[in-house]
């Protein structure tokens, strides 16, 4: 083997064994059940505003549907505030959310709700800023449960999508498994995938002979399970988009 040929190989071996990160089976939260942003492009701070409107607010009102995408969206307040409005249509395209999991279908299912954008300035500097506002208390309490006693027997086997890793670009993508009483999975669901369909594409494909722990027995234990994983396609050694949940 020719010297240029091995270190070829040896770049292969560290992209691919590093490209791919999971966690434990994770249980359907009460949190879960309201959509999530998890790729939104910031919009620019309109300059003809810098000296009239130093802080405002746009709510942004919708419905995000099961593929993550913001439907009819609706503005407020829009009077006197239309280039911020403007400024947020502009980007809109690029924005995607986690959608909302009924954990009965164990599936994404469209919801309502809303975003909330800050263009604000700090010693003459603006900024923008995006968020959702506080959910319930009680999906606040629920949501910090993050054990379900369903493991791994057989792990899913996940390989960095090829034209992603020949672009250098990172991703990510999370599932829901509907698993049955002996460890089955019943259905496999793309809940996201982000920035294209090929790593939720890779993921589900990767985990078809993935095995689950039998449903522990017991009053009131449903034999059915919905579970959600997510995933993070991560590169070592070569130029990515520093997908921020990779850990380097």
């Amino acid at each position: 083997m020719s010297y240029f040929r091995l270190i070829l190989l040896l770049a292969a071996l560290s992209i691919w064994g590093a490209a791919h990160a999971q966690s434990d089976p994770l249980p359907i939260e009460e949190a879960d059940k309201y959509f999530r942003p998890i790729l939104v492009v910031p919009p620019t701070f309109p300059k003809s505003e810098l000296a009239r409107k130093p802080e405002i607010e746009i709510r942004v009102s919708g419905t995000v549907n099961d593929g993550g995408l913001l439907e009819s969206p609706e503005f407020s307040p829009v009077e006197g505030n239309e280039s911020f409005v403007q400024a947020i249509k502009e980007v809109l395209s690029f924005w995607r959310f986690r959608p909302a999991i009924d954990e009965k279908l164990c599936a994404p299912i469209a919801s309502r709700g809303v975003v909330l954008v800050w263009f604000s300035q700090k010693d003459g500097v603006p900024s923008v800023s995006v968020s959702v506002p506080a959910r319930p208390a009680k999906a606040e309490a629920a949501s910090k449960k993050s054990v379900t006693d369903r493991t791994f027997v057989r792990r899913p086997k996940v390989s960095f999508p090829y034209a992603a890793a020949r672009a250098g670009i990172e991703g990510s993508a999370e599932l829901l498994f509907q698993v049955d009483e002996q460890g089955q999975a019943l259905k496999t669901t793309v809940l996201y995938s982000i920035p294209s369909r090929l790593y939720g594409d890779e993921a589900r494909s990767g985990s078809r002979r993935a095995l689950f722990s039998p449903a522990m027995q017991g009053e009131g234990t449903s034999k059915t399970t919905c579970i959600r994983l997510p995933f993070n396609f991560c590169m070592t050694n070569m130029v990515s988009t520093r997908n921020p949940s990779c850990i380097y």
